[in-house]
């Protein structure tokens, strides 16, 4: 039995040759926990490992800026924007978003998967990427279409 989620995330890498620490990351507004938390609980019981930051407390206790860059620019192999006017507004949210949009300029794939929430402009992000409507898309269905997108996306021949 796994003591902690990191601890479930890290044996789950472990069995993946070459993997990240996490499948994703999730980067919300705080405003936006509940949504998110229902998804994240929904990616954890299909075996998807997911960073959500209150599983992860205790190592995001010393230096937060350092471990979430390292987090979303290098330690995840996907990472989800749950965009909304607050995500844009918050400090935190826009760490997060710039370390990912840091590691976007180089990868070969597609690393940053867009949802949102409404319709705000996001500094950073050009207004014609995909991304799924949250205001038509309960939690449990959006982690069933994350879980699939991250297989197809995951797979030598996407």
């Amino acid at each position: 039995m796994f003591e902690s989620e990191y601890e479930r995330a890290l044996a789950s890498a472990a069995t993946r040759s070459g993997a990240q620490e996490f499948d994703v990351a999730l980067s919300f507004a705080g405003t936006d926990r509940e949504y998110v938390e229902e998804v994240a609980r929904n990616l954890v019981r299909t075996g998807i490992a997911t960073f959500y930051d209150l599983d992860f407390k205790e190592h995001l206790w010393s230096n937060l800026t350092e471990e979430l860059d390292r987090i979303y620019r290098h330690a995840s192999t996907f990472v989800v924007l749950f965009v909304s006017r607050a995500y844009v507004d918050r400090p935190w949210a826009r760490h997060e978003r710039r370390s990912a949009l840091a590691r976007a300029m180089d990868e070969r794939r597609e690393f940053i998967l867009l949802t949102r929430f409404d319709d705000v402009d996001v500094p950073g992000l050009p207004p014609n990427i995909g991304y799924i409507d949250l205001r038509q898309c309960p939690p449990w269905e959006l982690a069933d279409l994350m879980v699939r997108e991250l297989t197809l996306l995951s797979s030598p021949h996407s």
